[in-house]
């Protein structure tokens, strides 16, 4: 008997030896297999529609960009692609231009500060301070490109404008086209037409 307890209990002990590291094998496979499924169907990671995505065209002198949730900025050069929610700043002396797919066009010049976000069926460039110039295509049924200033929110159709912005004013000067003017203030709303 005390043999066959021995042989068993060997068979029972090399049996534990190569069980417990493929126990543990298949466990950490298991548990990589549900991640991944976890994290492929759970989380969604949203890619930025391609109409939302402005090209940088011309870039003279520097331009920072950063992203709405990093502190870091880095400099914009030509054929930079520029996603929704980041934040530009051009230094003195800097112009940079940037165009949509849609063929709309925004120039920023020196000392200017925007934003730029987008939603299901929004555009919003946010003018800080500075001065831009803007193109715009005309807008597709259900999309909508609205620019703001501390002061004002400008809803564009499609036209040609300048927009400037300091502590204490907005001004828009149209070149072509119209676009509406809201103020921020009084929330009054004028049509704002070329001269």
């Amino acid at each position: 008997r005390r043999a066959m307890s021995s042989r068993s209990s060997f068979c029972l002990l090399s049996w534990r030896r190569v069980a417990w590291p493929s126990a543990v094998a298949v466990t950490v496979a298991a548990a990589i297999v549900g991640a991944v499924w976890y994290f492929t169907l759970h989380l969604r990671y949203e890619v930025p529609d391609s109409s939302l995505v402005a090209k940088v065209t011309h870039v003279v002198g520097t331009v920072r960009v950063a992203s709405l949730n990093q502190e870091g900025a880095r400099p914009l050069v030509l054929g930079d692609l520029i996603a929704p929610d980041c934040r530009m700043t051009s230094e003195p002396g800097a112009k940079i231009t940037i165009v949509y797919p849609d063929g709309s066009r925004i120039q920023m010049i020196e000392k200017t500060m925007i934003m730029r976000s987008a939603g299901t069926h929004i555009r919003l460039i946010q003018l800080d301070s500075g001065t831009l110039f803007a193109s715009i295509s005309p807008q597709p049924e259900g999309r909508k490109l609205v620019f703001t200033t501390p002061h004002a929110v400008l809803r564009i159709v499609g036209t040609q404008f300048k927009l400037s912005a300091d502590e204490k004013s907005s001004r828009v000067d149209v070149e072509e086209g119209k676009l509406i003017f809201t103020s921020k203030e009084d929330e009054k709303t004028v049509v704002v037409a070329e001269k």
